[in-house]
């Protein structure tokens, strides 16, 4: 097997829905909002614009009833606007989730990312704070799937022309290997056995941490580095059950 440079790993890998299918038209603004009251607007790098509003809202969508008050804060990037990009992050180290606020998940994103500034975040989802630190849905980054999700929830994927796409995730229930040139997939490759020798014409996958001494003799060994390692749990069990594993990085070595 001749595998590119970067590959990725998902234990249940997820359809391109996010940046392969169909655009879909822009929606009107929510019903809930019956009246504005007034908007603010702050001007920030590269033409995007923070908007600050308070709205008169109707319960449950019930115009009939009383009016709230509701304060709507909203991030507007101009679709021109080629610099600017809008992208998911989950700060952590390179094998594993991690708790963090927004201003040190910007630091984060930067010093990950050198020539990116970012000019605004919003926190996107909540999180297990206790014990694994994974985000509670679904989470992907540039397209990359860290993390599946179960439950029959959409997910909402940003186009590079800043249109969008609303879409209900698949997935595949066993481990495979994608290499990727950019952002082609060239090639893709079922996992046959995890952290063990396989056999025929299995192919085999070693994850971080599971180093261990092999008579590789006969074999084709891909050695490489990796930028994320993420593992993650169903927490919907008394006792959490695995839910997937993703890893990322550049072949360095081959040997026979």
């Amino acid at each position: 097997m001749n595998f590119k440079k970067f590959f990725g790993f998902l234990l249940c890998l997820l359809a391109v829905v996010l940046f392969g299918a169909t655009q879909v038209k822009a929606v009107a603004p929510s019903s809930q909002i019956v009246e504005n009251v007034s908007t603010q607007v702050l001007n920030l790098p590269e033409g995007v614009e923070f908007h600050i509003r308070k709205d008169k809202t109707a319960q449950n969508g019930d115009i009939t009833a009383a009016k709230r008050d509701q304060n709507v804060q909203a991030i507007v990037v101009p679709k021109a606007a080629e610099t600017v990009e809008l992208v998911v992050w989950a700060a952590g180290d390179d094998h594993k989730w991690g708790r963090a606020t927004l201003r040190s998940s910007i630091v984060d994103f930067e010093r990950r990312n050198p020539g990116y500034r970012v000019i605004a975040g919003v926190n996107g989802d909540f999180f297990d704070i206790s014990d694994t630190f994974q985000p509670s849905s679904a989470h992907v980054s540039a397209g990359d799937v860290w993390k599946k999700d179960n439950r029959p929830y959409k997910t909402l994927g940003i186009f590079p022309d800043k249109s969008y796409i609303i879409g209900q995730m698949t997935t595949n229930n066993y481990l495979s290997l994608k290499t990727v040139e950019g952002r082609i997939v060239t090639s893709e490759f079922k996992i046959d056995v995890e952290n063990k020798l396989p056999t025929g014409n299995e192919v085999a996958l070693f994850f971080p941490g599971s180093a261990q001494k092999l008579n590789v003799a006969g074999y084709n060994v891909y050695k490489g580095n990796y930028d994320i390692y993420r593992v993650s749990k169903d927490m919907g069990y008394v006792t959490p059950k695995p839910l997937g594993k993703f890893l990322k990085g550049e072949i360095v070595e081959k040997s026979s």
